[in-house]
């Protein structure tokens, strides 16, 4: 009787030291897994860090170009455009474009220029990638002066029409290409719509 008494308090004490040795094993295995989680977690961090700074949010494109009206006539120009811009992720930037364009036609044995159009646009840019060459997709609205000769020499203008802009491009480095519509919302007597084809220099941004 009391070595099947030892035998069942050895026993029971086995499996209480098999089950602290289990739970042991447990402890220290859950709490290598929270430090690889917590070691996981920190490197995504750091990375998700890192790629949304890999751009500087601030700069300052200056552009120029060739433009044409798309009314009747296709008075031929030239555009000249300066536009700050921010960026609030390496994907997505605001903007606000200022630009100018001029007429130019021939007068007898002169050539002249004569307003064409000047645009007023808070503008919103979408990169397609954050490689070396990064397409992009681009809109915009605000006001527009439009100015035309007619047939018979009469000069017509829109002032401060509401208008939108569609554009596309690429930029590299601190380089700017793109193709930029120019649409009046309303016309008065004639159609101010014009597009532009834009080579533009940024100062700042580019990678840090």
């Amino acid at each position: 009787m009391l070595s099947f008494e030892g035998t069942f308090f050895l026993s029971d004490e086995r499996s209480f030291m098999q089950k602290q040795s289990f739970f042991s094993i447990f402890e220290q295995n859950l709490s290598q897994l929270k430090r690889m989680m917590l070691v996981a977690a920190l490197a995504l961090g750091a990375k998700a860090s890192v790629c949304a700074q890999s751009f500087k949010a601030f700069k300052v494109e200056l552009a120029v170009g060739p433009t044409m009206a798309t009314g009747k006539g296709g008075d031929v120009g030239v555009v000249l455009a300066m536009e700050p811009k921010y960026a609030i992720n390496d994907k997505l930037t605001f903007g606000l474009r200022l630009e100018s364009g001029e007429r130019i036609y021939a007068a007898g044995s002169r050539i002249e220029f004569d307003d064409l159009a000047g645009s007023y646009m808070a503008t919103g840019d979408y990169y397609l990638n954050t490689n070396g060459l990064r397409p992009l997709f681009g809109i915009g609205v605000g006001v527009l002066d439009a100015a035309a000769v007619d047939e018979s020499g009469e000069r017509l203008t829109h002032k401060d029409s509401p208008a939108i802009l569609a554009r596309t491009g690429f930029e590299t480095g601190h380089f700017r290409l793109g193709l930029e519509y120019n649409k009046l919302l309303k016309t008065y007597g004639f159609n101010g719509d014009y597009a532009s084809l834009k080579l533009g220099w940024m100062f700042g941004g580019g990678r840090k």
